[in-house]
């Protein structure tokens, strides 16, 4: 099998199942951005006892977000590992909406 077919998988993100179609050699990049965003969700859950989950899940999209939008401002064409962090948190947020 090569590194370019794609398959699927399921992420838990929130509490909430999502199927995905993926290349495979996105996958371990993904499961770890989607436990990233799992572990702000819950430090945000105890941060903000008031909020739900969807608040919680909206706070830590918008700080990717952020953190994207700074990346891409100030990334540097020398830098491939940066490139390929954008790429794949890109690629999540997209797959969420």
């Amino acid at each position: 099998m090569s590194e370019q077919e794609e398959r699927n998988i399921d992420l838990m993100i929130a509490g909430r199942s999502y199927s995905l179609r993926i290349k495979r050699k996105d996958e371990l990049n993904i499961r770890k951005i989607a436990d990233e965003i799992n572990e702000k969700v819950k430090n945000l859950s105890l941060t903000y006892t008031r909020k739900d989950k969807q608040d919680c899940l909206c706070i830590a999209l918008l700080t990717y977000a952020v953190e994207n939008y700074k990346l891409k401002n100030q990334r540097s064409q020398d830098d491939p590992e940066q490139e390929a962090r954008i790429e794949a948190l890109t690629s999540l947020v997209d797959a969420c909406l």
